[in-house]
């Protein structure tokens, strides 16, 4: 099952092998243009000119990242610090949608099934990685996490996992890096999931 976008990211941005961060019927409440920090949208139609990577200049940026694939689908923001190629996070929360029936076998759904709401809770906090204070609803077979990184410990452990140094410096030549003209936009357009999904990066300098 996928794990938080401190976990996915690495894999769909390094290895490539496994879906990232909708629904099973293919909706979602991604918009694949925009970059939402707090009340305010940016748009990312200005990045039309092709790079070959990502410099992030020192000062304050805001990371999208979006990612669908077949019954899953997530949206993860991080708020983080640049200062001479290093940075430093300092908000993160991440909305995840799964089909459980394409998560699970059948045997194993069944057996999910049976348990009490609390316990189904736990299970999948502890199968998908959540934070212990992650919100879980249940509608059929589809569950949704929410959960927030504020504390000093989470977004440390946060940076740790997700570590947006490595992650820049190694895409893979395959990703897709648009930029504006003043570099203070990018989108990162990765297939993951051997070729059935998609993962998005939007980052913004605030």
């Amino acid at each position: 099952m996928k794990k938080l976008l401190k976990i996915s990211a690495l894999i769909a941005a390094m290895a490539l092998s496994c879906a990232f961060f909708g629904c099973s019927n293919g909706n979602s409440s991604v918009d694949n243009n925009s970059n939402s920090g707090g009340s305010t949208t940016i748009s990312f139609d200005d990045c039309t000119e092709t790079a070959n990577e990502v410099n992030l200049s020192d000062g304050n940026w805001t990371l999208k990242i979006t990612v669908i694939s077949d019954g899953y689908s997530s949206e993860g923001h991080i708020k983080a610090t640049a200062s001479n190629g290093s940075y430093t996070y300092t908000s993160g929360s991440e909305t995840r949608t799964a089909d459980l029936s394409k998560e699970m076998t059948p045997e194993e759904l069944t057996e999910f099934n049976a348990l009490s709401t609390d316990k189904k809770k736990q299970a999948i906090i502890k199968r998908m990685e959540c934070p212990e204070d992650a919100t879980i609803t249940f509608n059929g077979n589809i569950v949704t996490i929410k959960a927030s990184y504020s504390t000093k410990e989470a977004l440390q452990q946060l940076q740790s996992e997700f570590d947006l140094s490595t992650l820049l410096s190694e895409l893979p030549p395959e990703a897709i890096i648009k930029t504006n003209s003043d570099k203070t936009k990018y989108t990162i357009t990765l297939s993951i999931d051997e070729g059935k999904g998609t993962a998005v990066f939007y980052i913004s300098k605030d």
